[in-house]
């Protein structure tokens, strides 16, 4: 459940969801697209004295990467289930019936023919953006969805998606990077927890 309130800024009245993309605290206000430009300068002017400054979508996608957040398009789309994403804990099967509780039940009951890990690597030169061929045994085994850089880890981390027997934590792949190909271990999860896993230690 997401907490929503109006809140109002200046002469604006806004809805603000506190949900974040990121993994940290944080809100999204939804508003009329012409008064954007007057809430951005409006914001910026109220967090000048806490340092508030601009940061941009690689910055975002390395944050929401860290977190293991899916995103519609790379991570999930028409063709992949929630037990191919990783995300049946999010499935309440104890609910009852519900649209498509029959094609979920069917998903759990068989191993799916491919998951979706992170992996993290060393990569000097360049880091992945998705669409790599992810290789083993000498053989294109999978692809990533999406990548980037990791603060946390030091190195490139990216998602993808590979066969079952390749899933478990510490299994060895490469990734192909333009013309190399770069040693990758599969991760247990996530590098970095969401700010309310880290509320709860």
């Amino acid at each position: 459940i997401f907490f929503f309130m109006q809140v109002s800024f200046g002469d604006m009245t806004v809805n603000a969801i506190k949900l974040s993309y990121t993994g940290e605290e944080g809100w999204e206000l939804y508003l009329p697209k012409e008064q954007t430009g007057k809430l951005y300068e409006h914001l910026l002017d109220a967090g000048e004295s806490l340092g508030l400054v601009d940061f941009g979508t690689h910055t975002l996608n390395w944050l929401r990467l860290e977190k293991g957040f899916r995103g519609w398009g790379s991570e999930m789309d028409a063709e992949t289930t929630m037990v191919m994403a990783g995300l049946e804990s999010f499935i309440d099967m104890k609910k009852g019936d519900f649209h498509g509780r029959d094609a979920v039940v069917q998903q759990l009951a068989r191993l799916p023919s491919k998951r979706l890990v992170q992996i993290a690597f060393d990569s000097p030169r360049l880091d992945p953006v998705g669409d790599e061929a992810v290789w083993a045994n000498d053989s294109v085994v999978g692809t990533s969805t999406s990548g980037g850089y990791s603060p946390v880890l030091g190195k490139s981390l990216a998602f993808c998606y590979l066969p079952p027997l390749l899933c478990y934590p510490g299994s060895s792949v490469q990734i192909q990077i333009l013309d190399e190909l770069l040693p990758a271990t599969v991760l247990a999860g996530p590098p970095e927890q969401t700010y309310i896993q880290r509320r709860k230690k």
